[in-house]
């Protein structure tokens, strides 16, 4: 395995502010904000009632009720629980997404700026990323003609 640029950079800012620079961290996803206290009151309400063993690997079915109710109201397609599944972050969505639908030698179609986890876990399902730049000249997005440039047979 690749050691993580993201961690890396973690580490780096961390290392220039115990040094007293000023530092700006723009790394990992975490919010620099105390828990919600209504999830934190329902995390020690499930605590106290016991609700601490292992879950069902794609949610519960409240959870994943609740998701498809929410969904469905928000997007105005109606889903229901058994097309949910809850995972503990994006990251492992995309990497067994990426594990179940890659065959070796497959290329997976990258637009950049791109999250640079991408590439290593493409690389984990013995796939190619293929990086497609979109820059200020396309407003950061992945144009048709781009991708359609992109596309092989693998």
């Amino acid at each position: 395995l690749k050691t993580s640029p993201t961690l890396a950079l973690v580490a780096k800012a961390k290392e220039l502010a115990a040094l007293g620079h000023p530092v700006i961290s723009l790394t990992v996803g975490e919010p620099d904000w105390a828990t919600f206290p209504v999830a934190a009151q329902a995390g020690k309400e499930a605590i106290d009632k016991g609700i601490t063993k292992y879950t069902a690997a794609h949610g519960t079915v409240e959870l994943r009720k609740a998701i498809a109710q929410r969904c469905s109201a928000d997007l105005k397609v109606e889903f229901n629980a058994n097309e949910v599944t809850v995972a503990s972050g994006a990251k492992f969505i995309v990497f067994a997404a990426l594990q179940m639908l890659c065959d070796p030698g497959d290329e997976v179609i990258i637009s950049a700026p791109y999250w640079v986890s991408y590439p290593t876990m493409i690389e984990l399902a013995d796939a190619k990323p293929v990086i497609v730049e979109c820059d200020q000249r396309t407003q950061f997005k992945l144009l048709a003609e781009d991708l359609k440039k992109a596309i092989t047979a693998r």
